[in-house]
């Protein structure tokens, strides 16, 4: 890992880190585009992906009333 940046390749798109300490990624397939964003000091990590499917209507809840 570079002191400044660091680059990587996986299959489909592209991960830059800067510093060591903010992370933006990209990665895109046939079904959905993956947009990724983290700060390691902080903890925070935002993940965001849009596909033509909603992935929250498929989630069924089977209580009984």
């Amino acid at each position: 890992m570079g002191r400044v940046i660091d680059i990587a390749l996986p299959v489909g798109g592209i991960i830059v880190t800067l510093f060591r300490f903010i992370q933006f990624g990209i990665l895109l397939n046939n079904e959905y585009l993956d947009l990724s964003c983290s700060v390691y000091r902080f903890g925070v990590h935002l993940h965001f992906v849009m596909e033509e499917n909603n992935r929250c209507r498929e989630i069924e809840n089977h209580r009984k009333p």
